[in-house]
């Protein structure tokens, strides 16, 4: 767990599910790295039971693990995110196409929004 904790980029991600659960696309946006690398530093902390992930179709929303281990508390609690960072976890998911249904369950988007893939061949 303290090696998943010693990444300053994880670190970040925990203190912006810390407000509420992202999606890998979002998350993404949010980084200089790519959406792979985002996903690896979320299956690492997923390994270290510091986050837990929710499927919904093709998209993977991650949120904090409950009860987070006090080491990782702590380290949450002395983090202070950039003011950027701090704004997108606070406002509804907007660069994400999926979008919440009502409550807290989350829904894929409307078959009308998915993208269509061809086949070449």
């Amino acid at each position: 767990m303290l090696r998943a904790l010693g990444d300053a980029t994880r670190l970040c991600m925990l203190a912006l599910l810390r407000r509420r659960p992202f999606c890998v696309c979002e998350l993404a946006a949010l980084f200089p790295i790519s959406q792979p690398a985002v996903s690896g530093h979320l299956r690492r902390l997923r390994a270290a039971g510091l986050v837990v992930d929710q499927r919904r179709g093709m998209w993977v929303y991650y949120r904090l693990a409950d009860p987070l281990p006090d080491v990782a508390a702590a380290a949450l609690r002395a983090l202070r995110l950039p003011a950027a960072m701090a704004a997108a976890a606070s406002t509804d998911p907007a660069s994400c196409p999926v979008q919440p249904a009502s409550g807290d369950a989350l829904a894929p988007p409307p078959r009308s929004a998915a993208v269509a893939v061809q086949r070449s061949g």
